[in-house]
């Protein structure tokens, strides 16, 4: 008997010790940021800016929206606490908004530490580039749409599926700045009539905007990154010389699969030298072109590999000549020739600006649809 006494003091002591959740908030007392903003207006001051569902069958509104000036988001919160009617938390955060202003002032980056330094954080929010002003986007009110920010996390998971952006979490985000061997990249997006997609924005090593490129290169540089998962559909415009009026019969559209990439790199000659090898299979969608396909099946097949060819060739050159290398060539620089790589981590960008890709690309016509 007392053996069971000493043994329920001792768990009852234990408990004592583990801590709890002291701090517990009911939700009507929340302010859960779900989108975050941040920006520089036009007089270079930081803007922070919030949506938060509003939980009250009184409220006319079902988001509440707010933007202060403040020097960093630790100092916005509390800003944040003396307008709303709840305590502010974004640990439920669904995307962060970078306006394209933000992106030319150097360090910005550092304004995402309070992400990882405090742990009630999320670190699985989105990152966005905006194309203009993030207040376009937090104030946009669409009646048929659901609210913001899961309107904004549905537009990009469905972009996802057919590999027309990219999914750059915080941590992705903090990973790529620490990667000597690959340069940022966030999905890109910008308010017209509606909010739509660009495709990719391209950082660089210090986290300047670069470039957007098109949905259509986005694909490609997934390819590149040996990421081939999804669907891969592709156009190509055919040089069949039979476009008429508003009519281009020169298309031809497929869709890509069973994708393998391989790259090899090497060092001579003072450059790094990166074979590219890519093969997979592509099924025809559409064909607008009136010659035959069955008669000049091997020809179609050689001419599409040709093209791609020509494709993620333009789309490297692209990438050297802005200095930027987002498909991660550096990594493989490191791998196959680790002693020249480390001579050139440090500004591995203009290393791999000098460098010569060769790309070969096989792709095997596997189906041509229901009709000829």
């Amino acid at each position: 008997m007392i053996n069971r006494w000493l043994l329920l003091l001792v768990c009852l002591f234990t408990l004592s010790t583990v801590s709890g959740c002291f701090e517990q908030h009911s939700i009507e007392n929340l302010t859960i940021s779900m989108l975050v903003g941040i920006d520089v207006n036009e007089n270079g001051q930081l803007i922070i800016s919030q949506s938060s569902p509003v939980f009250s069958t009184e409220a006319k509104e079902n988001e509440e929206d707010y933007e202060v000036i403040s020097n960093s988001m630790r100092s916005a919160r509390d800003r944040f606490d003396t307008l709303t009617l709840g305590l502010t938390s974004s640990n439920k955060a669904q995307v962060i908004l970078i306006g394209k202003e933000l992106t030319k002032v150097n360090g910005w980056q550092s304004l995402i530490d309070v992400f990882f330094r405090d742990s009630r954080n999320t670190v699985s929010a989105r990152m966005v580039y905006v194309d203009g002003p993030v207040s376009e986007i937090i104030n946009f009110k669409p009646k048929d749409k659901p609210r913001l920010p899961f309107h904004l996390s549905k537009l990009i998971d469905t972009a996802l599926k057919r590999n027309d952006t990219t999914r750059t979490t915080i941590q992705d985000f903090h990973r790529q700045l620490h990667e000597k061997g690959n340069t940022p990249s966030l999905t890109a997006m910008r308010k017209e009539k509606d909010i739509i997609l660009l495709g990719t924005a391209l950082l660089n090593q210090q986290a300047g905007f670069v470039m957007n490129v098109t949905p259509g290169e986005t694909k490609l540089l997934y390819i590149l990154e040996n990421k081939t998962r999804g669907e891969f559909p592709y156009t190509l415009i055919m040089p069949m010389n039979e476009s008429e009026g508003i009519i281009n019969k020169n298309i031809l559209s497929f869709n890509m699969q069973k994708i393998k990439t391989k790259i090899k790199a090497s060092y001579s000659d003072g450059k790094f030298k990166f074979n590219v090898h890519i093969k997979g299979q592509i099924y025809l969608t559409e064909k607008l072109f009136n010659k035959g396909i069955r008669d000049s099946f091997d020809e179609l097949e050689q001419k599409i590999s040709k093209l791609m060819k020509r494709d993620f060739t333009k789309l490297v050159t692209k990438l050297q000549r802005a200095a930027i290398d987002p498909a991660g060539f550096g990594m493989y620089a490191r791998a196959y020739a680790y002693p020249e790589w480390k001579k050139a981590e440090k500004n591995w960008t203009d290393a791999f600006k000098e460098a010569d890709v060769n790309v070969n690309v096989n792709f095997k016509l596997i189906g041509v649809g229901a009709i000829e």
